[in-house]
């Protein structure tokens, strides 16, 4: 491995961190990775979070009404309405509540206010600035085509009020040059950004700003990103937030003889250190006592010797901050000697087919959190069917993930807000709009995220592998998230 390309792998460390999680290639992951989980919200059954709801105060209300951007607030997350809803007048929503699926039509025609970039009275031009060459082709191509499977649904039902939906796709290079390159050409061209994913997207932050182009990013992974003045994100990651609900429910369900016996390992990487820090002080706000720290080489090939001083202090808990493919060789060297503590918890870094390939039987009864629902539970959830479908429409043989599922819903939550603006959107009243969204849910495929005021999800789940296979282990009801065990812990 090149410098060039180990410097790109240890900072893309920090991108599936930022992320909570992703479902990637082998090929992907092994580019990026390491995991931290966010979250905040409802209920069991996310308590109705509408749509999309706007309460004029962007640090208020829990979503659990509608809005005048959101229609009326859904039912239980677990119940998704059949169908899209009906399509709205001028002015309305183009939404549904928490239950039912985006409404993308809407019967309004386009005004004539074309004077902001991106925008005419027969199209408007969203792009998409995402990671897609580079060290790790491809890292979140997904977002793209999320991005335009959404764009070719919204089409389909008649565009935005009258206006088309053209997709600007745009490649960021992982790089930060790349990415500011890229937010200069949207500026040009595109009325927002729109679902976008970069591993280095502090890059363009403060162009964002300084051209004033609203940027509805599925996920930031820095601080400038997520703190531009004209930054929305869908999912607004912040690193300085992290959701104890996880932690809360293996301290409720294993108590101190397991939370009092924990161990902590992660990759010799600045962020990695960072986020594995970040994690033992958040865990350890909710009782959780570490009697075992410890950094592994990136490419650390021999987990027995950690194995065996974790077996001699008698540990219980076991987390790590690293790829699947170093988390498998640690599950694996620990089968090898016959040791296995009462949990092995990872984050949604492990939530893909590749880490059940590579770690084998060695994996059964491990424990996996997300803060989406399950892509295996699409059947239950009306929306994510619906991603699913138009995915396959637009990208055959392209498989639905976690950062798509963002994007997707970053492109929802773009048209939605842009139907409520009426015929004669302009980019600072889509900017307005954004600020007064008080919670987003995309329709349930995620945990609410407060996006004008900035707050990550508490929403999460746990998965168990059992048989080689993802299962759900909490809650228990399929479809749905727990939003309300914990909250955040400050770090």
């Amino acid at each position: 491995m090149t410098a060039r390309r180990l410097a790109v792998f240890v900072l893309l460390l920090s991108v599936v961190s930022a992320a909570c999680g992703a479902r990637l290639s082998d090929e992907q992951r092994t580019a990026a990775i390491g995991a931290k989980a966010g979250g905040s919200g409802g209920g069991g059954t996310e308590a109705a979070a509408g749509s999309l709801t706007d309460t004029g105060a962007a640090d208020t209300g829990d979503g659990s009404t509608g809005g005048d951007a959101g229609g009326a607030s859904g039912g239980s997350s677990g119940s998704p309405s059949a169908g899209p809803s009906a399509a709205t007048p001028s002015g309305g929503s183009g939404g549904s509540g928490s239950s039912g699926q985006s409404g993308a039509a809407a019967k309004c025609k386009a005004g004539s206010n074309t004077s902001d970039p991106g925008i005419t009275n027969k199209q408007v031009t969203i792009a998409v600035a995402s990671d897609i060459t580079g060290p790790s082709p491809g890292l979140f191509k997904s977002t793209h085509e999320a991005v335009q499977s959404y764009a070719n649904y919204v089409n389909s039902t008649g565009g935005v009020c009258g206006r088309s939906l053209k997709v600007l796709k745009l490649d960021t290079k992982t790089d930060s040059g790349g990415n500011r390159a890229a937010i200069l050409d949207a500026c040009n061209k595109a009325f927002a950004l729109v679902g976008s994913m970069s591993a280095f997207d502090d890059g363009g932050a403060q162009a964002i700003d300084d051209c004033k182009i609203p940027d509805i990013s599925a996920i930031p992974t820095s601080p400038e990103r997520v703190g531009a003045e004209w930054a929305y994100p869908v999912f607004p990651n912040r690193q300085d937030l992290l959701a104890v609900g996880q932690s809360t429910y293996i301290k409720n369900n294993f108590g101190d003889p397991v939370i009092k016996k924990a161990a902590i390992l992660w990759l010799n990487a600045t962020v990695t250190r960072n986020n594995a820090q970040a994690r033992q002080k958040a865990w350890e706000s909710v009782g959780f006592d570490f009697v075992y720290e410890k950094e592994v080489q990136v490419l650390e090939a021999n987990y027995t010797p950690y194995v065996q001083d974790m077996k001699d202090q008698g540990v219980e808990y076991v987390t790590m901050v690293a790829d699947n493919n170093s988390i498998s060789r640690l599950v694996k060297a620990a089968k090898q000697q016959g040791w296995s503590p009462k949990v092995w918890d990872w984050d949604s870094v492990a939530y893909d087919p590749g880490f059940l390939e590579l770690a084998g039987d060695a994996a059964e009864g491990n424990y996996v959190f997300v803060n989406t629902k399950m892509l295996e539970e699409s059947g239950a959830n009306a929306e994510m069917a619906l991603y699913s479908d138009w995915l396959a429409k637009s990208a055959p043989g392209s498989e639905a993930d976690y950062f798509g599922i963002y994007a997707w819903s970053a492109t929802a939550m773009f048209v939605e807000t842009m139907v409520g603006l009426g015929p004669d959107p302009t980019r600072q009243a889509l900017l307005d709009k954004l600020k007064a969204t008080a919670s987003w849910d995309g329709h349930t495929i995620h945990g609410a995220q407060k996006v004008g005021s900035k707050t990550p999800t508490t929403c999460f789940m746990y998965m168990q592998i059992k048989g080689g296979k993802f299962v759900r282990a909490y809650p228990e009801a399929a479809n749905s998230l727990d939003c309300d065990l914990a909250g955040h812990a400050k770090v």
